[in-house]
């Protein structure tokens, strides 16, 4: 499965015409998942907030 970023154009946005990157380079995925960097980092803040050695035992 790739995403927008292994496409020959992907500002085109031509769903029904996929036109792979001839290389590694069709194997890349579309936009980054943003709410998963927000989320991770809450979670990291939590985590040193509460320390690990409180959650490890």
């Amino acid at each position: 499965m790739t995403g927008w970023f292994g496409q020959a154009n992907h500002s085109q946005f031509a769903v029904r015409q996929l036109t792979h990157v001839p290389g590694a380079r069709r194997f890349e995925t579309g936009t980054p998942s943003f709410i998963s960097a927000y989320a991770a980092s809450a979670a990291i803040r939590l985590l040193l907030e509460i320390g690990v050695e409180n959650i490890s035992s």
